[in-house]
């Protein structure tokens, strides 16, 4: 009986021993994690990138520096030959604007639909004209002479100039070309004025051949949870109906939470230093 008793107290005395360990060890991760300013709960107060086309990439978490609760909704790859129309009219039926980082042969190709967003007062700016990665990304001159394709194929179907703000197809710190050429391209950009936008949101819909509207919006409202300042990576495709599908549904969810939808055509020096900040903008490689 005494033997068993003794055990007992060895059990209990050892379990308490781990409690107390587990504890300590529970206040020291909190307490680094406050110091670093990096949330245990990675929707806590924070930023980072997402995936990259459907590719996660290395996550990097950024204290969100601001109050202000923005959104700018961006589409890349149009204009397309029927979703950019159903875009357009779900945006003027919501009372939002949206930016569209437009391909130049297909502006050529759909030069109506163009001018329709350029009437409805959408911002316009240069994906490339081929979005073709082996053209684009040959050499450092094929992506500007790419580029500046795209930017006169604008300005020739509107009357207008482009802002100066690009999306390098794939993201500013892409897999595609040598991180040579990437470095080169990223600073003969800045030395142009030129800005080059990423995200902090992305929907998901180019992860595979049709991403369910759910998962859209599950994407939408998952990555933007706690970020004041959002900018949300979509596409203008055919081929992604389900992204038009989830569109109100998005517009709605920003609206509800308190956000001001924003463009590209009217950026705010405060705006594009948080956007550095937070990694959308001028990211570094």
């Amino acid at each position: 009986m005494t033997k068993l008793c003794n055990t007992t107290i060895g059990a209990f005395t050892y379990f308490l021993f781990l409690t107390v360990i587990c504890f300590i060890l529970f206040c020291n991760t909190t307490v680094m994690a406050k110091c670093c300013e990096i949330s245990i709960n990675v929707n806590n107060n924070s930023t980072y990138d997402l995936e990259l086309y459907g590719r996660k990439v290395k996550s990097r978490y950024i204290k969100d520096p601001t109050n202000i609760k923005e959104v700018f909704l961006t589409f890349d790859d149009g204009p397309s030959a029927g979703s950019t129309m159903e875009i357009l009219n779900i945006l003027k039926a919501k009372g939002v604007k949206a930016t569209f980082f437009l391909v130049g042969n297909r502006i050529t190709q759909y030069p109506k639909t163009t001018k329709m967003l350029a009437e409805s007062n959408m911002c316009l700016a240069p994906h490339t004209y081929t979005h073709q990665y082996k053209t684009v990304y040959k050499s450092v001159d094929s992506y500007f002479e790419d580029l500046n394709k795209c930017s006169s194929a604008i300005k020739a179907v509107t009357g207008r100039e482009p802002v100066n703000y690009i999306r390098l197809p794939g993201g500013s710190d892409n897999e595609v070309t040598s991180r040579e050429n990437l470095n080169e391209i990223r600073k003969k950009l800045c030395e142009q004025d030129i800005r080059y936008v990423d995200w902090n949101v992305s929907s998901g819909d180019a992860a595979g051949p049709k991403i369910s509207k759910e998962t859209i919006e599950k994407n939408i409202i998952s990555q933007s949870q706690n970020s004041k300042l959002v900018v949300v990576l979509m596409h203008d495709s055919d081929m992604k109906k389900t992204t038009v599908e989830a569109l109100p549904f998005i517009i709605d969810f920003f609206k509800n939470n308190g956000y001001e939808f924003k463009t590209f055509d009217n950026v705010t020096p405060k705006e594009e230093n948080i956007m550095k900040k937070i990694g959308v903008l001028n990211r570094a490689g």
